[in-house]
C-alpha cells in the first residue's frame, strides 16, 4: 500500500508438497476495470499503479521519471525488484543475454 492506493499483490500456495509463490505488482495497467471489482476484499482502498505514482508527483522534483515511457518504467521497477529482492535474501544474481533467435528456435 501506498497512501491509499494498493499497487501489489503476492500469494502462495501449496499443493502436493510444493510451494508456489506469485507477485503482481501494478506498473503501467490500465486501472479501469478495478472500478468494477474489490480485489483481495479491500473495501478502503483503491488499486493504484507506479506511473500513476509517478504522475501524480510521488517523485517530487524528479522530472526525468515524469516523462519516461511505459517500457522504461517497467523496466527501472523490474531492475529495482531484482536488487531488492537479491539484498534482503542475500543473493547474487547475473545477466545473461538471449537473442531473439534461440527464443524463437527453442519453441
Amino acid at each position: 500500500m501506498t497512501g491509499n492506493e494498493k499497487l501489489a499483490a503476492a500469494s502462495i500456495k501449496v499443493f502436493g508438497w510444493i510451494t508456489y509463490h506469485g507477485l503482481a505488482l501494478n506498473v503501467t495497467i490500465d486501472l479501469s476495470p478495478f472500478k468494477w471489482i474489490i480485489p483481495c476484499e479491500i473495501r478502503d482502498r483503491q488499486v493504484g499503479s507506479i506511473k500513476g505514482l509517478v504522475r501524480d508527483g510521488v517523485g517530487h522534483g524528479r522530472a526525468d521519471l515524469y516523462n519516461l515511457n511505459d517500457a522504461s518504467l517497467i523496466h527501472i521497477t523490474h531492475e529495482s525488484l531484482l536488487e531488492e529482492f537479491s539484498q534482503s535474501f542475500q543473493l547474487e544474481y547475473n545477466y545473461k543475454s538471449i537473442s531473439s533467435t534461440i527464443l524463437y528456435e527453442s519453441k
